[in-house]
């Protein structure tokens, strides 16, 4: 491309953009001051009302607001010790801007506030999924919303069954936080996607490397924060509706949310119900693939003299069918599957889910106690009961027979948990910020049916405490946290044929971090951590037939706890023209698990399926993920992301399996502020590329080749539709757009077929 040719295009686009839109790229720099004393207000809300968009200021009084348009806005204030205020604004090029509130007497004459907390930055790598970058993904599993995330991929087995990967690591190395809980489910399986419906979040945030001083045992690879919207802090009642379409399965989403608030207390009603049929790659139909979920929450909120009390409550069900072509008969016919291009039969699509299959029920109900403890903080209670039913159906009974129903699963296994979480944070003192606390859970696992895994009983305690300092203006922040964790686990292995077993487990994890300031614009982030987990029931007692994922499974009675130490650096740069976001990244872990082919598939009474069995080694894993996004010119922006990851196993001086190969993505947004029934629009294409892994292992012979590289080609339409009175949100995306033919090295279901072929969604979105 010449060099006169970018300058062109920009040139083109912008002529066509100016047509219909505004410009908005504009950014809002305001300043608030108490109207009396003229000094600058630290911490006051503000948001943008047009948008639903807003920031904080800092101590300040500053604040700033970007991607404004040529136009006027409102702008909502709040402050704890003052009147609400609202002022217009004219956006007309950069602007500057200085703003006056008034102080509440009357909260004055009884309230005395000595200091305030402020939620500061994490030092860790992280990434957060909100707003109208959210809206676009919803409709998607937790797994495939993530992917939109650098350093983020998803593990799947099938088209309807994924779960997050953070930088190469998954399952219980990664914890989920939902609204406050961390998620207790039969997370071990590559099969046991995350129990949550994506439709309750308001955010979604991404802790990337070792969080075991905040979180506890497990949070090796790093922590997912899923959080609901706050509840309404208005009188009146109000709500939203999210209706979604697919092509590719006829699947259909409803979810309808409502809540509101009166003089006594905040409430909210959510419910999802999803359905969808047999899913289609470019060649041939993926027989039994179809999927139905309903799910539903409440929440409360309300407060008797200075205590608040928050009562949520959550019920998941999902029924997804599994590949019918990965359940075979004989070994011969799984060999020509593996080798073959494509299943042997075809079959209709059908909303008809039959066996293999898995059916899912969670329940969490939690309560949240805040309670002030005088001039010196804050505390915290957590309390939560968690209900997790598995079932998973096979496809053949012994002798051959096919069997019908679901009255009677294989396998299935029952996990209530409860637990208690106490945190209490100090106010501000000398520059430093923290507090501490301490973290109690039980869970008893009843395997009902089969015998993949043993009954077992786990209880767990951890104590933490964590400091913050930093000194305004000086651009150094600094933190560091220790934390002690036990855990005792005792396994019913009689079915198995061994004596029970007791395991005691304990470990200390420790951090320390640092953020330094570069101007506005810049900061580099640096973090060392240690995180530990034990090995799961799973991995030490696993013998037999895991349906979902159409494997035999042995685990390995003689398996240590993992240790890993983990260092990230980061460095973000926000400029007027771009974006950056980069970091680089090593988790040295110890006694690392992994899951490896065996030589040859396993012949049962059900069937022949490819065996895996537990090992152990020494790992490393390195690599970097990256973001940049740049305002080519007025209206034109191209967003890139890339990750890369090196995973060694030590002992044998060879690569790990099952890690994510390289990857790079693009996309080119241009954006369309107002027609005459549109407003907020925008139009994208985006191209992702994933290369085939090559750094595998010499030692283990797969099943299967790793799969070649693929490149996926997308698009997305959208924006504010104004019909009359009524208004609504649109977005039509196409996923797949070329029906390109491949597999992924991170699916399962990539020995038995192709993944699926191109889908065209609809998603509405309306509030009231």
């Amino acid at each position: 491309m010449s060099k006169h040719a970018m300058p062109f295009i920009c040139f083109c686009l912008s002529v066509v953009a100016a047509s219909a839109q505004s410009d908005c790229h504009y950014t809002l720099h305001g300043k608030v001051v108490e109207a009396k004393t003229n000094t600058p207000v630290p911490y006051v809300g503000v948001l943008v009302r047009d948008l639903a968009i807003g920031t904080t200021t800092d101590e300040n009084g500053n604040f700033s607001i970007k991607k404004l348009c040529r136009q006027s806005y409102i702008l909502d204030f709040s402050h704890v010790e003052c009147q609400k205020h609202t002022e217009s604004v004219i956006i007309d090029g950069n602007t500057e801007g200085v703003f006056q509130l008034q102080h509440d007497n009357k909260l004055l004459q009884n309230v005395v506030i000595k200091a305030k907390k402020v939620d500061l930055a994490s030092t860790q790598a992280q990434a957060t999924l909100a707003g109208s970058d959210l809206d676009k993904t919803k409709g998607a599993a937790l797994g495939e919303i993530l992917k939109s995330l650098s350093g983020v991929m998803s593990l799947n087995t099938g088209a309807t069954i994924s779960k997050p990967v953070i930088q190469g690591l998954h399952s219980d190395r990664v914890l989920i936080v939902n609204n406050g809980v961390r998620h207790e489910g039969q997370g071990w399986g590559l099969d046991h996607a995350p129990e949550i419906d994506p439709f309750i979040a308001h955010s979604i945030a991404v802790v990337k490397g070792a969080a075991g001083v905040k979180y506890g045992v497990g949070a090796i690879g790093g922590v997912i924060l899923v959080e609901p919207r706050p509840l309404r802090d208005t009188l009146g009642v109000g709500g939203e509706v999210n209706m979604l379409a697919n092509s590719n399965g006829r699947l259909g989403i409803l979810s309808t949310m409502i809540d509101g608030k009166n003089n006594l207390f905040s409430w909210r009603l959510q419910g999802t119900a999803k359905k969808s049929g047999t899913l289609k790659t470019p060649q041939y139909i993926l027989d039994n693939t179809g999927l139905e979920e309903f799910n539903g929450s409440t929440m409360l909120g309300f407060r008797l003299k200075k205590a608040k009390f928050d009562v949520f409550y959550s019920h998941f069900y999902s029924k997804i069918g599994i590949f019918k072509g990965s359940h075979i008969g004989n070994l011969t016919d799984l060999k020509n599957a593996i080798e073959g291009r494509q299943p042997a039969t075809d079959a209709p699509f059908t909303y008809t889910i039959n066996r293999p299959a898995q059916r899912v029920n969670h329940d969490i109900l939690k309560v949240k106690t805040t309670l002030p403890t005088g001039e010196y903080g804050e505390l915290s209670l957590n309390s939560f009961f968690q209900y997790d039913l598995r079932e998973e159906f096979d496809a053949h009974l012994p002798g051959g027979k096919i069997p019908t129903g679901f009255s009677k699963p294989e396998v299935a296994f029952q996990l209530p948990s409860a637990g208690l979480r106490a945190d209490w944070t100090h106010r501000p003192f000398k520059n430093w910020q923290g507090g501490g606390g301490f973290e109690v859970n039980f869970q008893s696992n009843n395997t009902y049916a089969g015998a993949l895994i043993p009954d077992y009983q786990q209880h767990t305690e951890g104590v933490y405490w964590t400091e913050r300092w930093r000194k305004y203006p000086k651009p150094l922040e600094f933190e560091a946290g220790i934390r002690y964790d036990e855990r005792h686990l005792s396994v019913d292995s009689t079915r198995f044929g061994e004596s029970n077993r007791r395991f005691a487990f304990k470990n200390t994890s420790a951090n320390i971090g640092a953020i330094y300031h570069i101007g506005t614009k810049g900061k580099v982030s640096f973090n060392v951590g240690t995180a530990w987990r034990n090995p799961n029931v799973n991995e030490l007692f696993s013998n037999g037939v895991h349906h979902g994922t159409a494997s035999f499974e042995r685990g390995n009675p003689d398996l240590m706890p993992e240790k890993a130490l983990s260092t990230n650096l980061s460095w973000h740069y926000d400029h007027a023209f771009f974006e950056v976001e980069a970091t680089i990244f090593q988790n040295n872990i110890s006694n690392f698990i992994f899951q490896k082919p065996d030589s040859t598939p396993v012949l049962t009474i059900r069937g022949a399926f490819p065996s895996f069995s537990y090992a152990q080694t020494d790992a490393l894993l390195r690599g970097g993920d990256v973001t940049i996004q740049a305002h080519l010119c007025k209206n034109l922006v191209l967003k890139t992301k890339g990750s890369l990851l090196f995973a060694r196993n030590k002992t044998r001086d060879e690569w790990l399996p099952l890690m994510p190969a390289d990857r790079l993505s693009a996309e080119l947004t241009i954006d369309y502020q107002s027609f005459k029934y549109l407003k907020n629009a925008y139009a994208s294409i985006g191209f992702s590329a994933v290369r085939q892994q090559t750094r595998t292992p010499l030692s283990i012979s797969d099943y299967q080749a790793p799969p070649k590289g693929y490149g996926l080609v997308g698009l997305s339409f959208g924006g504010d539709v104004l019909l009359k009175k009524h208004h609504f949100q649109a977005i039509l995306t196409v996923d797949n757009l070329l029906n390109q033919v491949y597999r992924d090295y991170l699916d399962r279901m990539r020995y038995f077929s192709d993944a699926v072929g191109r889908n065209i969604s609809l998603k509405l979105k309306s509030n009231f």
